[in-house]
């Protein structure tokens, strides 16, 4: 099997964190809240990482812990950060600590980090809106829930809007977008009368929310089948209604490279089944990851997949919450190289 690393097409990130100045402290490039809820469990003490802390004290807390970390995420993303950006290949100690603080410092000084070059995430698009910048390592997403507000009262309109906005994506150099659809989501096989009397609803029942959710997927197909980018697919519900609306799309209008995040192995037999049938283009199936994943746990939902499947190739989906990716991915990669497995 072959592995691709989304990192990560989950999580919302605000706008307003891109446009944040550039990073100089080298406490910013890690500090979070859950970098100093994990230091506590650690032991550090409060005077050190508490709100009168001073940046640099807060900075030995996270390397005095780190020995404390030796299988987390964490320690895997931090050293990714600092391999990545400063080509140190070697964690800090304690006693090594205040050197490498000096040289993070001269760096950060001479070439700051802009806060989207440490983000690899996505952001919850407000609508059909686009915003100004997209980094490369961000995904925009669309909620299917969010779209159904639109104020277009026709199909045609409402299939102009959507091919614009994805238009805009591709334009700003992304090649994947998210589409989101609600759980209680059920096939209904849509028309363009339809389409036109559900649009019209100024309170959609859930059947006209279904019927649209069904044409918005179409739309955001062949807008994104026109720009050659990937369609994430996220859906909660029950798997069979996508393997129907999967089908629908591509006997209809075609699919675009595809990948669709499989949360239960088990569960979804209705569409495994359908990503491993040949296809006019390429289909992925997709396995989210878990935080709580064990390398065992990883090895034993793969061998079961391709036991019951032939899937050549999987697609990680890291974690849900943006502030947990950079680790998950990390924590991916390290899971890989370590793995006792033949994958």
């Amino acid at each position: 099997m072959n592995f691709d690393i989304f990192a990560p097409d989950f999580g919302t990130l605000p706008s307003a964190y891109l446009e944040r100045s550039a990073i100089t402290n080298p406490t910013e490039l890690f500090w979070s809240n859950e970098l100093l809820a994990l230091l506590r469990l650690c032991g550090a003490k409060e005077e050190m990482i508490g709100e009168r802390a001073s940046d640099y004290d807060r900075f030995l807390s996270v390397f005095r812990a780190l020995p404390l970390l030796e299988e987390h995420p964490t320690r895997a993303w931090i050293a990714s950060v600092l391999d990545k950006h400063f080509h140190l290949t070697e964690l800090p100690t304690e006693a090594t600590a205040p050197s490498v603080w000096r040289t993070l410092c001269d760096s950060l000084m001479q070439h700051p980090i802009a806060p989207k070059d440490l983000v690899c995430g996505s952001w919850l698009c407000d609508g059909l809106t686009v915003p100004n910048c997209i980094p490369e390592q961000i995904t925009p997403v669309l909620d299917a829930g969010l779209l159904l507000q639109t104020n277009v009262r026709s199909a045609a309109a409402w299939s102009a809007e959507i091919a614009s906005t994805v238009g805009h994506f591709a334009d700003r150099g992304c090649q994947k977008i998210l589409f989101c659809i609600d759980k209680d989501f059920d096939f209904v096989s849509p028309s363009r009368y339809h389409v036109d009397r559900a649009l019209s609803l100024t309170k959609k029942d859930r059947n006209a929310a279904n019927l649209l959710i069904c044409q918005l997927m179409r739309e955001i197909c062949i807008a994104a089948q026109e720009h050659d980018l990937m369609l994430v697919l996220d859906c909660a519900g029950d798997p069979s209604a996508l393997a129907h609306l999967l089908k629908y799309v591509e006997e209809n209008v075609q699919l675009p490279r595809l990948c669709w995040s499989v949360r239960r192995v088990y569960d979804t037999a209705p569409l495994l089944a359908f990503c491993a049938k040949p296809h006019k283009n390429e289909i992925l199936a997709a396995l989210s990851y878990e935080s709580v994943m064990t390398e065992d746990e990883l090895s034993a939902a793969l061998t079961s997949w391709k036991v019951r499947y032939p899937i050549a190739r999987l697609c990680y989906l890291t974690a849900r919450d943006l502030r947990q990716t950079p680790h998950a991915q990390a924590h991916i990669l390290d899971m890989l190289k370590k793995s006792k497995t033949k994958i």
